[in-house]
């Protein structure tokens, strides 16, 4: 048995290692991409609870074109949305940001300081 597990994990190892797997992105022009992420805050002010909040980011991310070494330039808009988790109530939009970036394959982002927030 042993020689068995030893044997599957020899034959992972050498064809992980012979064939790497590398992740890249698809830039092309017109792709568009939606993302969504919630963050839960519980606010304390000098050791007192002051309130619970959710903030709710929803971007829509599009590739607008190809830069001359081959990284993609985004055009994005952030919509940023709030709510108080105590009161059990809905999200409400509370501001919209714009954004332009330029991101290689491997996902590295460069964004100039305007668009930061």
């Amino acid at each position: 048995m042993k020689k068995i597990l030893a044997s599957i994990i020899y034959l992972i190892i050498g064809i992980s290692v012979t064939y790497p797997i590398q992740f890249q992105f698809n830039n092309q022009p017109g792709l568009k991409y939606r993302n969504k992420s919630i963050t839960r805050q519980i606010i304390y002010y000098n050791n007192q609870f002051v309130k619970s909040t959710e903030g709710m980011n929803k971007a829509l991310l599009e590739v607008i074109e190809l830069t001359t070494n081959n990284n993609a330039l985004y055009h994005g808009r952030f919509y940023y949305y709030e709510r108080e988790t105590r009161l059990d109530s809905s999200f409400h939009l509370m501001n919209i940001y714009e954004s332009r970036f330029e991101r290689d394959k491997q996902g590295n982002m460069n964004i100039s300081g305007e668009f930061l927030m």
